[in-house]
């Protein structure tokens, strides 16, 4: 890949101030551009790829992103990550980092240890980033409409009034076993929101599950018996996951938010060095070693 081809694919894309965002410009790097892909932020990953993104991308629906945030950034050594930013899906988030990194960075991390997992070989080499690609699955998705991601539960929840104002309210949806859930996809800025509970995969995916849940259904067959009021669901809140969600769907709920969108893995297949082995074995980018020194 051309170090001169600036222009990124989304493949989910998203929507802001009315425009439909398929494609994203780079801006090449520059001294700014180093200090901030550099500056990574204990504890705080999804805020430090905010501000890569920030430094990185051109514009977004014909409003400037990087050069005016490079321009603060010279004058406070400081800058406001836009709302435009917070907007990309997490998605295509994970996708961009490769690309930031492969475009106006470097294709090479050299010098990165890697175990085969097949015969347990210790190998030293250089990740070729230009290897790094969606998969097969992935690219079938590829023009679809991803503004919801729909997941049907296996159990279900079945719906109980909360207290005994609320009987006569909600009784329309008593006992209801309402076996649908409907996401919005997720987004860096509900990422950044949670994400002082991102060492805690499990409470980091219900609480980004909470917030882009949009819809509830009770679906028997192809037809939508019953629609529940989100807001109950809000009302309710992690309790909704912790007490009246069966595991097994909300492992259902996790998958669909974080595998159902197309994206590029973070690792790619080669041949272990091994001579009696030279099977093909993953060869994984480790997030600590992007823009390193």
């Amino acid at each position: 890949m051309e170090k001169s081809n600036l222009t990124c694919p989304l493949y989910v894309g998203f929507e802001y101030e009315g425009k439909k965002v398929q494609e994203i410009e780079l801006l090449r790097s520059n001294g700014v551009a180093e200090k901030v892909f550099t500056e990574k932020l204990p504890d705080k990953s999804y805020s430090w790829m905010a501000n890569v993104l920030t430094i990185a991308v051109k514009e977004i629906a014909g409003k400037p992103i990087g050069m005016p945030a490079r321009e603060e950034h010279l004058k406070t050594r400081g800058f406001t990550v836009p709302k435009a930013i917070l907007a990309i899906t997490l998605a295509d988030v994970n996708s961009l980092m490769i690309e930031i990194h492969r475009r106006v960075w470097q294709n090479l991390i050299p010098k990165q240890e890697c175990i085969c997992k097949y015969c347990g070989t210790k190998m030293l080499i250089d990740i070729d980033l230009e290897k790094f690609k969606l998969s097969d699955e992935d690219e079938q998705k590829l023009g679809q409409d991803f503004s919801e991601l729909v997941c049907d539960l296996d159990f279900g929840w079945e719906f109980q009034a909360l207290g005994q104002k609320d009987n006569q309210k909600y009784k329309e949806y008593e006992g209801v076993v309402f076996n649908r859930f409907i996401f919005r996809p997720p987004t860096l800025g509900d990422a950044i929101r949670h994400e002082k509970y991102s060492d805690d995969t499990i409470m980091f995916w219900r609480r980004v599950a909470l917030d882009c849940l949009i819809r509830i259904e009770a679906v028997n067959g192809d037809a939508v018996t019953q629609e529940l009021p989100v807001e109950i669901a809000r009302f309710i809140g992690l309790n909704l996951f912790e007490k009246y969600i069966d595991s097994a769907d909300l492992r259902k709920v996790r998958t669909i938010l974080r595998e159902e969108l197309p994206q590029i893995p973070y690792y790619y297949e080669d041949e272990c060095i091994n001579t009696r082995c030279k099977r093909m074995t993953p060869v994984t980018m480790e997030a600590p070693n992007f823009f390193s020194e």
